[in-house]
């Protein structure tokens, strides 16, 4: 009875303990410039620059777009706009890599014509997805640690954006 008793406090115990931190390396590759359209994203690091950029100027300077950044990032307040038939043709022009954040329609609503952001379907667990256009579609998924959403996630998920781009 003794052992019994000793395998259930040292099992709650174990239970009840706190689960390992784990640590996510912040971005170290070579200086980015990116192109947000919506609100700046909330990241903290000299390698990465934000400027503005409307979908205005994609629809009408999406010749310069490439030369000034090296990927947009679409942020979660744009998204049902992004999805708009008129920028379909856009993405698939650009030269460098369109990220939607906090998005889980995947890249189909952004490329697929007469789709509507609202009507696509949820299609999985990601944060963001990615496209990018060399001679064929190229997709990107990012999702988060253990899908599960805090500031260190989210953060550790641009990190691992920051590398693809």
């Amino acid at each position: 009875m003794k052992g019994i008793s000793l395998f259930l406090i040292m099992f709650l115990l174990a239970a009840c303990s706190k689960e390992k931190s784990v640590e996510f390396p912040p971005y170290e590759g070579k200086d980015v410039t990116i192109g947000v359209i919506g609100e700046q994203p909330d990241i903290d690091s000299d390698k990465i620059l934000f400027q503005e950029l409307s979908f205005d100027e994609l629809l009408h300077e999406s010749e310069s777009i490439p030369k000034r950044f090296d990927a947009i990032f679409i942020m979660p307040e744009e998204l049902s706009e992004a999805a708009d038939d008129e920028l379909a043709e856009i993405y698939k022009q650009l030269t460098i890599p369109t990220i939607f954040i906090d998005s889980r329609k995947d890249a189909f609503p952004f490329v697929t014509e007469g789709v509507s952001f609202e009507s696509a379907p949820d299609m999985g667990q990601g944060y963001a997805s990615g496209i990018l256009f060399i001679g064929n579609l190229r997709t990107y998924e990012f999702g988060l640690y253990n899908d599960i959403r805090t500031e260190k996630t989210i953060k550790a998920t641009y990190t691992a954006i920051f590398d693809t781009i």
